[in-house]
């Protein structure tokens, strides 16, 4: 029974405290030796409860080691519906728990938390999904602890896309990324009653490494594939990705670009090439562009090709 065995609070008052410092820190051990020793969200559930109720009665540092305890439940619970998940640093920049993926893929930011009074919440990575503890009122996306566990529950009894969970919980303001998920549910659920004489919506679908080459290689004119392989090596500003496309332009004397805006429009003629059925291979977030993190290595292999001296 789940009450009879020995509980996430008990392992507390055995390590005494909760670091990640070390190659055999108290977080490692917890992690390793009782974490990962549970083997159904019924039992990750029953540990929150019992934190969440030694947390209410705790002292100020007590209340700190539960908190992370909470982050670390909730990242086994993730990894138990099937997800991929690297537990975060206990301090760290971004104020996140966990990062949560498919595969190599990490896509999603989590952090995972038991809220308190006058918390300032400005230092939580606006990416990141917050999963709390209870309802309150923040002015930010969360989901309660109860509700994610019925969700992830469900996930792991029904044999749905893992990469739909992570667009599920993505906080993106992309509405096509938000529409994803349930256009790909609609199709799982209900493909026999779409009529034959309309077309289904198609969720988006990754890139076969053969079939992005080929594309890259032989559909694309040459600024809008310098806009991809300029990018290889990490995130740029428009001024800066404009300056850098210029130069190649100028190597192949090529007309050279005049406007940063014209990157949109770069953008927007690359979208059109894959008309929503491919995964988007430039993201873009304020002023920067970058490259989807999983097709990274396969463009700058390209790019590294391109580059190479003819041999005489």
């Amino acid at each position: 029974m789940v009450n009879s065995r020995i509980s996430a609070v008990d392992i507390l008052y055995i390590l005494g405290e909760l670091n990640d410092e070390g190659e055999n820190s108290s977080r490692q051990r917890f992690v390793n030796s009782y974490l990962r020793k549970i083997e159904h969200l019924e039992g990750i559930m029953s540990d929150i409860e019992g934190v969440l109720r030694k947390h209410e009665e705790a002292t100020s540092d007590g209340k700190l080691m539960l908190n992370k305890v909470f982050g670390d439940l909730v990242n086994r619970m993730a990894e138990l519906a099937g997800l991929s998940v690297k537990y975060s640093a206990y301090e760290n920049n971004e104020g996140i728990t966990g990062i949560w993926g498919t595969g190599k893929d990490y896509s999603v930011k989590i952090t995972a938390m038991i809220p308190r009074v006058g918390q300032d919440l400005r230092k939580i990575s606006d990416e990141a999904l917050v999963v709390l503890s209870e309802e309150v009122e923040i002015q930010r996306p969360y989901v309660t602890i109860k509700k994610l566990a019925e969700f992830l529950n469900m996930v792991k009894q029904v044999n749905i896309p893992l990469s739909t969970v992570c667009a599920s919980l993505s906080v993106q303001d992309n509405f096509d990324r938000k529409l994803e998920p349930i256009m790909e549910l609609i199709l799982l659920a209900f493909k026999r009653e779409i009529k034959q004489n309309v077309s289904p919506v198609r969720p988006v679908s990754e890139w076969e490494e053969e079939e992005l080459v080929d594309f890259i290689e032989n559909r694309l004119k040459l600024p809008t594939k310098l806009f991809l392989v300029m990018l290889a090596d990490g995130a740029k500003e428009g001024e800066e990705l404009l300056a850098s496309m210029n130069e190649e332009l100028s190597r192949h004397e090529h007309e050279a670009i005049k406007s940063p805006m014209a990157l949109g429009a770069i953008m927007g003629a690359l979208s059109k090439h894959y008309g929503g059925v491919k995964e988007e291979l430039v993201i873009r977030k304020g002023k920067k562009y970058s490259l989807n993190e999983r097709y990274k290595e396969v463009i700058k292999k390209l790019r590294d090709d391109m580059n190479k001296v003819p041999e005489s």
